[in-house]
């Protein structure tokens, strides 16, 4: 999938599921996801979860890491990352 329709269904995910459609304002790719509190345990569990199902990756454990999840462009890194080791 390229870049832009995985950082466009991260976002939508982020914002439709996550924050419920509440307004963080301008979401973009460098908001910063886990300082902010948009990402806790449980979102990030939630997140990990869309991704495997997504795009049929396995997220290792070990991989669930802040630099991984820090803000959608980290995230969507993360994935074409794993889609390349798949």
């Amino acid at each position: 999938m390229p870049t832009l329709n995985v950082y466009q269904d991260i976002k939508t995910f982020i914002a439709n599921d996550i924050l419920d459609g509440e307004d963080l304002g301008e979401l973009d790719e460098t908001t910063p996801l886990l300082e902010l509190g948009v990402l806790n345990s449980m979102e990030l569990m939630k997140l990990v979860d869309h991704i495997e199902q997504t795009y049929g990756v396995k997220v290792p454990g070990n991989s669930v890491v802040p630099g991984n999840f820090q803000d959608i462009q980290s995230i969507t890194r993360f994935i074409e990352t794993l889609g390349q080791t798949a």
